[in-house]
């Protein structure tokens, strides 16, 4: 297990141009030999970044060059052919005072020779899905197939990747108004192996209205910026 963390200690405008504090390269040039001074045996990375979080997303696109370099090295080094990638943040970009925005970025690179082992229509339901609604419950999910999938491959079995959706269990939060604790619906964890339905709503992916991009009735997601539908539309 590797962590690295990255942050950027400055404030105010200059941060949003300047490069104070913030190592991003540096870390990505030694993950990457970590990784290949390790390559003999099995690793499993986690790379942190916190350079771009904030309110100036326009952060994020210094990081595009020298991650996609990142990317592609690690794929390229020895045992690449057998190496999963995954890049993702844990919120989408933050707005004026603060307020979260929803849809933070996911994208995965999975060995060739998996795919080819899990058959096309799940290749397909890969690819599908990239425009389709998922959350880290989904991927969590999905994730976990694909460990117990390899595991099979490895010993010549063929892969398992039942089942393709799990409920979950009523929860409860606590209302401040209320003074009391409420019952939420549970909602349904969908894997992304499977083809997750077009029109999926914002309730069977258990999340709130104002934290969801989705069509129908329930969807707004510009409640997410603090100037309301306005700032979104910018």
């Amino acid at each position: 297990f590797f962590d690295t963390y990255g942050p950027t200690l400055a404030t105010g405008p200059a941060a949003c141009f300047d490069e104070v504090m913030c190592r991003y390269p540096e870390l990505l040039e030694y993950s990457s030999q970590w990784w290949r001074l390790h390559a003999e045996v099995p690793r499993l990375a986690y790379l942190h970044f916190d350079g771009t979080h904030g309110t100036c997303p326009e952060k994020l696109s210094r990081y595009d060059a020298e991650l996609a370099r990142w990317v592609q090295d690690i794929l390229r080094a020895p045992g690449g052919e057998n190496t999963a990638v995954v890049v993702m943040s844990d919120h989408g970009v933050q707005s004026g005072d603060g307020h979260l925005t929803a849809q933070p970025f996911l994208g995965a690179w999975l060995p060739r020779r998996l795919l080819e082992k899990l058959g096309d229509e799940v290749t397909a339901a890969l690819r599908g899905n990239a425009n389709r609604l998922l959350t880290p419950y989904d991927f969590h999910f999905t994730l976990v197939q694909l460990l117990e999938a390899s595991q099979d491959i490895a010993k010549g079995d063929a892969p398992t990747l039942a089942p393709s959706q799990v409920p979950t269990p009523p929860n409860y939060t606590f209302d401040n108004d209320l003074n009391d604790y409420l019952t939420v619906p549970g909602h349904i964890i969908r894997s992304a192996l499977f083809p997750v339905p077009e029109n999926r709503s914002c309730e069977d992916a258990g999340l709130p209205s104002a934290q969801c991009f989705c069509a129908g009735d329930d969807a707004q997601p510009w409640q997410r910026f603090s100037r309301g539908a306005a700032e979104a539309n910018r």
